[in-house]
């Protein structure tokens, strides 16, 4: 009965219903021979009714979504702890009357209660999107001369109606001895009626921008193009969190771009940017960002004599970009703004803390864009009129960071870091793609597939200077991982007072065993180093195949990410963090270290009632790779001969079965890697299997 299954016991609908109706027109007015009017409309209406769970703080807890919420009361909750429901009584016609249970443990919550009995949410979500485009061919001042005009208005809006509720729970208090029905206890008094609450949001973005093209072949050799564009954008958004960001957000810039061809064997181009942001102060407001780029068709000249080779062309670029984002979308980091209930300054004998007015944000006069100069050579070639192989080297500095300060001493006195242009990064790498298409006969097959590898490196980050170097996040990937050198597991006392002291609480044999890296004879945070890769896939691949044969087709498309790691942790995921008996555990808590079966390769190490600070440090036992190669889609299809569907005006009627996310190859067998969660409490990626109909008339 829809996406979750409620076993009708609520008198509301909780399930997952979406309904959207999209609006789409486009109208063309010729005005004169040589001017068009293009007005573009498109609209969607979206309702969504879904469970009144997650979104909001409950119970202490913030839930960003159903599912993150779903997911945390289901992991804490055992198999006994909490029946789904219960017999509390009998209603006036003799039938049973159901109630929700209660968890037999003190701060869980019965997920299927929150699912069904928490209420409801119905969101109402309406999209405008419009656009006006003048074109103006101009080619009676100069041939090949034409102006565009471009007006958008975009607006979002979203309005939700919380009907929310607590339910009542109940917990078995014994057993009638003359009807044998359980008498029950009332845990929770939940509400009787469901409450009620509204909210709304809303965006609006205006854009304009005015283009003048030109482009020209002369004598048959000579292509020249040029563009000159000005823009601007104003958004703005009506449920900002503070008065500073519902002020509107605003861009302005120029941008020119010019190419030239000879014999379309020669190829150049050369752009220039003039972007400006109000994120900046008024001197640096404005950034200028030049990029160049060149071609070679080779195989274009007249002493090109290779039958093999149809295609080959070298290119390279080199330009600058650049960036206004501040860290967390904070804005005007040159202002400095003042703010109460700051600090917490001691006063009299009892060292009482107060708070007071100050400076919230240090405003920086001398920010300004972030910049990334960027380069990239590659190569194409076409070979048999069949096989494809496109190649590219970047290499990306970044320079300018928009950063938060972080080796400024608390003694400054700073309630919050000031921004600065500190941060230094590189990225480099590869990226290569490969096609084959072949027919034979009737037989049509393509194999394709894609390559990429980036490797950063962080090169300041205004980072404080660490005792040891190793320890330092500078010189290393972004997104690296840190942690301490799992040795193993202690296999008896002897073996943990032979070894160096680790500053984790109490060591018991079948605890994990670090390895003193700086040999200092104590084990603690200053043996942290970088263990695994980062969180960021350096490697990304897919490749896929199609054919067709009579009528019949059939794609297979594989997808992948390699040299990336994940961190493990967190109270869903170590057994009994909250205690014994409080929380589910994963079948792979089997595999643990026991006095009976002291395996020292357990996934597992000794178990305890409540968190081992000492077993759940970060190190090279709790991460796990992310690697994984995943089936991503299979289609089958069949299209009918147009003569068998011609007569109802049908010039094409294609038959096909598609499946999403068919199969998923990993060595991390516990959740999905690519969810990049530390204890899998993410909806997980959806099997998908939809059959279908086409048709061309």
């Amino acid at each position: 009965n829809g996406n979750l299954k409620d076993y009708g016991l609520n008198d509301y609908p909780s399930n997952i219903n979406v309904k959207r109706y999209n609006f789409r027109s486009n109208i063309d007015v010729s005005i004169t021979k040589s001017t068009t009017l293009n007005l573009e409309i498109g609209a969607n209406l979206t309702d969504l009714h879904e469970p009144g769970v997650g979104n909001r703080t409950l119970y202490s807890t913030w839930f960003a979504s159903p599912a993150e919420e779903l997911f945390y009361w289901a992991y804490l909750s055992t198999p006994l702890s909490s029946p789904v429901r219960l017999p509390i009584g009998r209603k006036p016609d003799g039938s049973v009357e159901w109630g929700w249970g209660a968890p037999s443990q003190v701060g869980e919550k019965n997920p299927t209660e929150r699912l069904m009995g928490s209420g409801y949410n119905t969101r109402y979500k309406t999209q405008i999107m419009s656009q006006i485009i003048l074109n103006q061919d101009l080619s009676f001042l100069l041939k090949g001369l034409d102006l565009k005009a471009f007006f958008s208005f975009d607006n979002y809006n979203n309005t939700t109606q919380q009907r929310h509720k607590t339910s009542s729970t109940y917990a078995v208090a014994g057993v009638d001895d003359e009807t044998g029905d359980l008498i029950v206890r009332e845990v929770d008094k939940g509400q009787e009626f469901l409450g009620y609450s509204t909210y709304s949001s809303s965006t609006r973005a205006i854009e304009s921008k005015v283009q003048l093209n030109y482009n020209q072949l002369f004598n048959d050799r000579h292509r020249v193009g040029g563009m000159l564009m000005y823009y601007q954008r104003d958004y703005r958004n009506s449920s900002a969190s503070s008065s500073i960001m519902a002020l509107p957000y605003r861009k302005q810039g120029v941008a020119f771009r010019s190419t030239y061809s000879y014999k379309d064997t020669y190829l150049a181009e050369f752009n220039l940017g003039y972007n400006g942001s109000e994120n900046f102060p008024k001197e640096n407001r404005f950034g200028f960002f030049p990029a160049g780029a060149f071609g070679y068709l080779i195989s274009n000249e007249p002493f090109w004599n290779v039958d093999a080779i149809d295609v080959l062309k070298l290119r390279g670029s080199i330009g600058l970009v650049g960036s206004e984002s501040l860290p967390s979308n904070l804005r005007y980091g040159y202002l400095s703004t003042w703010g109460s209930g700051l600090g917490n300054y001691a006063f009299g004998y009892a060292r009482t803390g107060v708070t007071g007015v100050g400076e919230s944000q240090v405003g920086v006069s001398d920010l300004t864009w972030e910049k990334g100069l960027k380069k990239d050579i590659g190569f194409e070639i076409r070979m048999w009129d069949a096989l494809s192989v496109d190649f590219d080297y970047f290499h990306e500095k970044r320079y300018d960071i928009l950063i938060q300060r972080q080796s400024l001493p608390a003694i400054t006195g700073l309630n919050q870091q000031p921004f600065a242009n500190m941060g230094e990064m590189v990225n480099r790498g590869v990226e290569t793609t490969i096609e084959l298409n072949q027919n034979i006969n009737k037989f049509f097959y393509k194999l394709y597939g894609n390559f990429s590898y980036t490797r950063n490196k962080i090169l300041e980050m205004d980072e404080p200077k660490r005792e040891y170097a190793y320890r330092m996040r500078t010189g290393q990937r972004y997104g690296q991982q840190f942690g301490l050198i799992a040795l193993g597991l202690f296999e008896n006392q002897e073996e943990i007072d032979n070894s160096p002291e680790q500053m984790f609480g109490v060591v018991r044999p079948g605890d994990v065993k670090y390895k003193d890296v700086n040999e200092d004879g104590v084990v603690d945070m200053d043996d942290e180093m970088p263990i695994g890769y980062s969180n960021i896939p350096e490697i990304i691949y897919g490749f896929g195949t199609q054919f067709m044969w009579n009528g019949f087709d059939l794609g297979i498309f594989f997808r992948g990410q390699a040299n990336v790691s994940y961190a493990l942790g967190g109270s869903t995921f170590i057994p009994f963090a909250e205690g014994v008996g409080k929380g589910n555990v994963f079948a792979k808590a089997l595999d643990r270290w026991t006095v009976e079966n002291p395996n020292p390769d357990a996934f597992y190490p000794r178990l305890s009632n409540g968190r081992s600070t000492n077993n759940w440090q970060r190190s090279t036992r709790n991460i796990y790779s992310g690697n994984l190669l995943r089936l991503n889609d299979i289609e089958f299809g069949y299209t009918i001969p147009k003569k068998y569907v011609s007569y109802m005006g049908i010039e094409n009627l294609r038959i096909y079965f598609l499946a999403n996310n068919v199969a998923l190859f990993s060595d991390w067998d516990m959740w999905d890697p690519e969810t990049g969660t530390m204890n899998g409490n993410r909806y997980p990626l959806p099997r998908k299997f939809n059959f279908g109909l086409k048709a061309t008339f």
